[in-house]
């Protein structure tokens, strides 16, 4: 415990990487809502990436708040997606504390009473108390059957 508690006091980490935990869990609750206030937690030349999307047609990479908050709202708005919700969540921090791994599975009611249920591993980088770099890895066979 001793030891635990100088790695934590020595390397800043657990206090900066629950600020990167915490605005992940802010964002959740933000998408899985109205999205108000999502602009608050991008810096303004942040990135989105969606490595996989591109294989289904979807854009790849957003940059700038401004853009990120419209692609998330159209998204939302094109598929449908309602009661967003997401559970177990897991957090990966490493070496840079303003950074992390997460683990999440997300579930929305869709319109017509479909279902759409995802599992998601998601890198966020954050800078100033925003986030900086958000990559979005996802199962592509959910998002082919919402087509």
């Amino acid at each position: 415990m001793a030891i635990q508690a100088w790695i934590i006091h020595s390397t800043g980490c657990m206090f900066s990487c629950m600020k990167v935990q915490q605005l992940f869990q802010a964002l959740l609750d933000c998408l899985g809502t109205n999205l108000e206030g999502l602009d608050a937690m991008f810096a303004p030349d942040a990135i989105v990436e969606f490595p996989y999307a591109p294989a289904a047609g979807i854009v790849g990479r957003v940059d700038g708040r401004d853009a990120i908050v419209l692609h998330f709202h159209g998204v939302m708005e094109t598929i449908g997606f309602q009661n967003f919700r997401f559970s177990n969540l897991r957090t990966y921090p490493g070496a840079d504390p303003d950074a992390a791994w997460f683990e999440v599975h997300g579930t929305a009611d869709l319109p017509g009473g479909k279902h759409y249920a995802q599992d998601y591993v998601i890198f966020v980088r954050t800078a100033e108390g925003r986030i900086a770099h958000y990559r979005e890895y996802w199962n592509m066979v959910p998002i082919l059957e919402l087509r």
